[in-house]
């Protein structure tokens, strides 16, 4: 007897959709029972179901998922920290007049913790992508974009991968914590650790993490980065540099005309200058470099002999000046690592090496015999490109400076005038050479990882790299080629090189010899190669038997098993008829039996038929959120509703048309046959589709059961077939399709505002700190502060809010106005985020409105949005908070920041005033070392009395000069009925400067402490004699500060 080694899908789901057909489960061979072990009574075993797969859970005794092709799961933490705590105190200084009183301590907690998660059997190729509570915070997928694969690779410093191979080593973190001796490798499991995992994105609790395990494919792709046209006025300089801490962090010098330079920091597409500086005009800059230090630099030479050699920061600030070696030209390259400084120059013979420590002259190396194209360094010894035909590399030894190797790539390069060079490692560097990148090793072999568009084009013939830059780093590379400032090339090229992998899919076959193998079966007592389906995700994550999770994948996929000559061979449903077999050769019979009917059909009672199929899937377009199809019957009095639960990664459209498989092949097999035949037809087994012919009519069906008798007679069962059923192309209906992306966050735009009071609880010696992101995606930042010329920084300030910053972009007119609207100029801003709003005037005169433009506060009552981004600005109250001073002083280009509820206070204490301090502003996402420092000096301008208002003057009886003014307050200076302002100061004082009327000659300085000084006609004779007019400053006096700003007018004598 022979039957279905797993029962067909109509009659296996039997019980969930109301089938009446059951075919049993019967397997005679020791093969049949290793694999189908048989049930014992009172034992429930479920299969794989889908909700295994999607909450993290901590316990011991869970079974370790089993992955085929790519799918999402939850895992298992196997080992955690308890929660750090890191706090965060920042002193509060200044309460009081003049600020110089103790204020409060802010204390902030910051919470991480180290852990483990399990992830499944290894070998896996790697996570694609991780979820922390639904939130995407790792993307390596084959899709991802530039941003995602830089923003990955970032957070990637804080992951470790393991995937479970049979060489991996135990994690260093976890031995870190509980000693070298106690950690396991968990060799054969795929887990990952996470070393201070930040848990204030997900509400100071542990997040739900989920993954992406893939089993398919590697594979490096590159993705172009969009970079912008260089802003108005400048050009990107030609072998610009980009640092190398940080592989998101490019950093680009642009200069005008003038020398004048600009570094810009391109993140994302968003260009922010973070830098500007002039070089001294004695200077001629021979190009910019790109440093193995965390910072690019510039090289210059003087103009004029002596010629000495100069480095410069992307800040201005010279880092290296020496004598230029006699003999080196003026085409110089240069290479930095720590200390010491590599300079190569020689246009003829000799070619040397030339090296220094601290502006301390080391020697040179012997001549290498060609022209040094490109420098560069690692921790042990100096490559050097050599201008020769075919392409050879000297390596040097960097502390002897001798010349230990001479490397020719394999296959050769051929020679070009031009080339780039990163060296990686000891015995791995990056050679750029007529359009194509290549990686070598130390012997001179290599591969190609990047060959530009034919339209790159650029100097020196399509693909030139004379005037770009490579930076790897934490296996990705980041490679730029520079503008050449033409038209048809304004911008910059820049791509991405990263690892990815693909969304891997394992042929069904496999998965099912693989399960076949877990019951103990060995590669001959199976045959899987009929099933050629793809598996694109399948997970066993509880405990079950090789049955039960085969059952699921027949379900899905329709196939059945049969034991033929003790080989259970699958073989997949929707094949060809293998015989014909005629009305004559039926009703086979033992001579003292009845004649049988040549074919007995039966059909199933329609009503326990399933009128509905659900099925429940991973849906791969929703990130395997739980989806669900169905296919249902109308023409049918059935009531009975079916639902099949896959643990399988799943289209829309497959998992509909499964539903539909399933839904017909139960109605088509609710027609059952039995016939019987002589061994004529001894070769035809269950899962064979016959056709049988009867009384002129054929009858399509698959044999499930075949039973041998005697004398030879042959009995079959079976269920009709229709090969329709089995070739669906319905579309599923498709959810919410998954949307969520790995955004890249940072770099912040940082201003430290010194700028007047704006509210009168800001009192003391602090500042104003707007921030905001240069890309959609910034999330906040954590303000660090160095007291100690950046040896160390300490957290001060956390923003979550971005301020709404932008710039002018035309010139606000001076105004003589005084107090009132200026209703003829307007001034036209644009803004990274954020809007600008419209008021009516009271809430103007309520304080709305407020906006820094360059240094002068003012208020708008109407905002015209002209362009996007871009807004005209008027109804316009000038010199606010005391700025009337810096209404003459505005330009292009100048900050405009609105002050509102997103500003922030940044306590000091009244000692720094005066100071030099360095602040960086990391994005959530960045470390404190790859920003760059912002220096800033506090000069207390929140502390500064506002200039004095109403100049007049008179002459008493005697002649004196008696000037008079009115005071004005930084604070409390709300207007009250017969009451003055307040002082706002420890003590009134003032300083009164008396001048010739054109403000060349100081004359004399009076100090008062009423708003009121005398000129005295003895004074005016001791300082040269009376005057008919006098030039007149007066300060008003802070004990903290000293002078505020003046009032400044010419009196008459």
């Amino acid at each position: 007897m022979a039957v279905l080694a797993i029962a067909v899908a109509g009659a296996a789901l039997g019980k969930a959709i109301g089938l009446t057909a059951s075919l049993g489960f019967m397997v005679g061979s020791m093969a049949g029972n290793m694999l189908f072990a048989p049930r014992q009574r009172g034992q429930n075993i479920d299969g794989p179901r889908l909700g295994d797969l999607r909450v993290q859970s901590s316990s011991y005794g869970q079974m370790i998922p089993i992955v085929f092709g790519t799918m999402r799961i939850a895992g298992n933490v196997i080992w955690s920290t308890p929660i750090k705590e890191t706090v965060i105190r920042t002193r509060a200084a200044g309460g009081g007049k003049g600020g110089r009183s103790r204020g409060a301590t802010t204390t902030t907690y910051r919470y991480s913790v180290s852990l483990a998660v399990s992830l499944c059997e290894g070998p896996i190729t790697g996570v694609t992508t991780i979820w922390a509570n639904g939130r995407v915070i790792y993307n390596a997928s084959a899709s991802a974009t530039a941003a995602e694969l830089i923003a990955s690779n970032r957070s990637a410093a804080q992951i470790a991968f393991y995937t479970g191979s049979e060489m991996q080593l135990p994690d260093p973190t976890m031995q870190a914590h509980l000693g070298a001796a106690n950690v396991p490798a968990y060799r054969g499991q795929a887990y990952v650790v996470f070393e201070d995992l930040e848990l204030e994105p997900f509400g100071n609790a542990i997040p739900n993490l989920t993954f992406e395990v893939s089993t398919g494919g590697a594979a490096e792709v590159a993705r172009e980065v969009t970079a912008p046209t260089p802003p108005a006025g400048f050009n990107f300089l030609r072998g610009f540099a980009q640092d190398r801490g940080a592989i998101d962090k490019l950093r680009m010098i642009a200069r005008t005309q003038a020398f004048e330079f600009t570094t810009f920091e391109l993140l994302g597409g968003a260009l922010a200058p973070v830098a500007s500086f002039t070089l001294p005009s004695d200077q001629m800059m021979t190009g910019a470099q790109t440093a193995n230090a965390d910072q690019p630099f510039l090289l210059s030479q003087d103009a004029f002999p002596p010629i000495h050699i100069s480095l410069w920061d992307i800040r201005g600030a010279r880092l290296f000046r020496v004598p230029r070696p006699v003999g080196m030209g003026a085409f110089i390259v240069a290479s930095i690592e720590g200390d010491q400084v590599f300079l190569a120059g020689n246009a003829s013979a000799p070619f040397q090496v030339h090296a220094w420590v601290r502006s301390e002259y080391r020697g040179a190396t012997a001549n290498l015999g060609a022209q040094i194209l490109a420098l560069d360094t690692t921790g042990t010894f100096l490559y050097a490109l050599l201008h020769t035909d075919p392409v050879t590399v000297a390596r040097i030894r960097r502390a002897t400076l001798i010349h230990e190797a001479t490397i020719t790539p394999t296959p050769a390069i051929g020679g070009h005038p031009r080339g780039i060079l990163r060296a990686i490692s000891d015995n791995e560097f990056w050679l750029g050479r007529d359009g194509t990148i290549r990686r070598m090793d130390g012997a001179g072999a290599h591969a190609t990882v990047f060959t530009t568009a034919p339209s790159f084009g650029g100097v020196g013939g399509t693909g030139d790299w004379s005037e770009s830059t490579i930076s790897v780093r934490s296996g990705q590379a980041l490679i730029v080629r520079q503008t050449t400032g033409s038209a048809t090339e304004p911008r910059p090229r820049v791509f991405l090189l990263s690892s990815v992998l693909s969304h891997g899919a394992a042929p069904l076959g496999s998965v099912v010899a693989a399960l076949c193998a877990r019951a103990g079966l060995a590669a001959g007592d199976t045959a899987t190669g009929a099933l050629t389906s793809m598996v694109h995700g399948y997970t066993i994550a509880q405990q079950t038997t090789v049955r039960a999770a085969l059952e699921s994948l027949q379900r899905a996929y329709l196939f059945d098993a049969v034991e033929s000559d003790n080989v259970i061979r699958f073989v997949p449903r929707g094949g060809s008829p293998v015989a014909t077999i005629p009305g004559e050769d039926l009703g086979a019979r033992e001579d003292t039996q009845e004649p049988p009917p040549p074919l007995e059909i039966t059909r199933t009672e329609e009503a326990t038929l399933p009128t509905a199929v659900n099925v429940v899937y991973a849906s791969r377009s929703a990130a395997y959120q739980q989806g669900s199809q169905q296919a249902r019957r109308t023409a049918t009095q059935s009531r009975e509703v079916a639902t099949v639960e896959l643990p399988l990664a799943l289209t829309d459209d497959e998992a509909r048309q499964i539903a539909d498989r399933l839904l017909y092949d139960a109605w088509t097999a609710r027609t059952n046959y039995r016939f019987s035949t002589s061994r004529r037809y001894a070769r035809l087994e269950p899962t064979d589709l016959v056709r049988v012919e009867v009384e002129g009519a054929t009858h399509t069906l698959r044999i499930v059961r075949k039973e041998e008798g005697r004398p030879g007679l042959i009995r079959f069962e079976g269920v009709a077939e229709l090969a329709s059923v089995y070739t669906q192309t319905a579309p599923g209906g498709s959810g919410p399709a998954d949307t969520a992306t790995l955004a890249l966050s940072g770099p912040t735009s940082l201003h430290l505002l010194d700028i007047p009071l704006l509210r009168d609880q800001d009192e003391g010696a602090g500042i104003y700190v707007a921030a905001a992101g240069f890309t959609p995606h910034w999330s906040g930042t954590t303000i660090h502060k160095s007291d100690d010329a950046g040896a160390s920084y300490a957290p001060v300030l956390t923003l979550h809010a971005a301020a709404t910053i932008g710039t002018a972009n035309t010139v606000l007119p001076t105004y003589a106005g005084g107090n009132t609207f200026d209703e003829a100029s307007t001034v036209e801003v644009t803004v990274q985020d954020g809007e600008l709003v419209s008021v009516d005037r009271a809430n103007v005169l309520a304080d709305a409105n407020a906006l820094l433009l360059g240094d002068e506060i003012v208020q708008y009552r109407t905002a015209d949005l002209v362009a996007p981004r871009r807004y005209r600005l008027s109804g316009l109250l000038r010199g606010r908070r005391g700025t009337e001073w810096a209404m003459s002083t505005h330009a292009v280009g100048e900050r405009a920041i609105l002050l509102d509820a997103d500003l922030r206070r940044l306590v000091a204490a009244s000692a720094e005033i005066g100071l030099q301090r360095l602040f960086r502003a990391p994005a959530f996402s960045e470390t404190v070392q790859e920003t760059l420092a912002i220096a800033f000096t506090n000069t207390g301008q929140g502390l500064s009395p506002y200039a004095p208002a109403h100049l007049g003057a008179g002459r008493n009886a005697a002649g004196d000069v008696i000037i008079r003014w009115t005071r004005r307050t930084r604070i409390d200076g709300a207007w009250r009925d017969h009451v003055d302002a307040a002082l706002g100061e420890v003590d009134e004082s003032y300083d009164v400067e008396i001048w010739d009327p054109a403000f060349t000659t100081l004359r004399r300085t009076l100090t008062t402490s009423t708003p009121t000084a005398t000129y005295t006609q003895a004074q005016a004779t001791t300082d040269g004699g009376a005057l008919v007019s006098y030039g007149v400053r007066v300060f008003q006096r802070s004990a903290t500060v000293g002078r505020g700003r003046p009032l400044q007018g010419v009196i008459s004598g």
